[in-house]
């Protein structure tokens, strides 16, 4: 066979699931069989010399479950060429970057991954933790976490963070609101903030921590919140700027 010819083929046990890839979504197949039975535009599938499919592999099982012919094209690639091609399409979202990582085992992919899973704080937030920021995740680490370049900072520390917002849950139903976790990551970088002064507050007093609607306005609550019936000598200010996540003080 050669490459870039176009096969075709109803003997689909010769193709195979690339290592890696993401998982089939039935939902996508249904989609791809309605489209097939109104018109069938007989577009090919793409595999690598190993007969693992590239591109095309919803379209295959979509293919199958009908019982129609498989057209297919031979290339050149692997899971790399695939999360590439698909990361320039934007059509992988980031638990599928994920397992395709964890499946082939990098090792910082599965701390991320246990470490989304016990706190169910989200991928983009729980990275922004491991690498030690707390404002949104920039372009160029995006960029790093798709190409397999991603790397924890200081796992004990986001451990941390992760159990106390976890505990703030106890008392108030807004802990895992991004803008709410974002914002007391912030406060929480502040070397004065006292975590056990805080938390024995929410234990009596979690009615006057009310839920917002931005970053910067449940800085300002939490302030008022840590602040009210405080002496002037324990009392903070927050920025309302982004800043590094810092050192946590307990």
């Amino acid at each position: 066979m050669k490459n870039n010819n176009i096969y075709e083929t109803k003997d689909y046990s010769i193709f195979k699931q690339l290592k890696g890839n993401r998982p089939i979504r039935p939902a996508l197949v249904k989609r791809i069989k309605m489209d097939l039975k109104e018109h069938d535009l007989k577009d090919p599938i793409v595999v690598n010399e190993k007969m693992e499919v590239l591109d095309g592999q919803h379209q295959l099982q979509a293919r199958k479950e009908l019982n129609l012919p498989v057209k297919y094209i031979i290339r050149k690639g692997d899971i790399g060429h695939v999360m590439k091609f698909n990361s320039i399409q934007q059509r992988w979202n980031n638990r599928e970057f994920l397992d395709s990582y964890v499946v082939r085992g990098f090792k910082e992919y599965e701390m991320l991954d246990y470490f989304v899973r016990e706190y169910k704080l989200g991928i983009t937030f729980s990275m922004g933790l491991l690498i030690g920021i707390s404002r949104h995740i920039q372009t160029n680490t995006r960029k790093k976490f798709m190409e397999g370049d991603f790397k924890i900072k200081d796992f004990a520390r986001a451990d941390e963070i992760a159990q106390r917002i976890n505990k703030i849950g106890d008392y108030v139903e807004f802990n895992r609101d991004d803008k709410f976790m974002r914002a007391i990551v912030t406060c929480m970088s502040y070397p004065e903030f006292n975590w056990k002064f805080f938390f024995k507050k929410l234990e009596s007093k979690s009615t006057k921590l009310r839920k917002c609607g931005s970053r910067n306005d449940y800085i300002v609550a939490i302030e008022r919140f840590y602040n009210h019936g405080t002496s002037d000598r324990k009392r903070l200010q927050f920025d309302l700027v982004e800043r590094g996540s810092g050192h946590v003080r307990t």
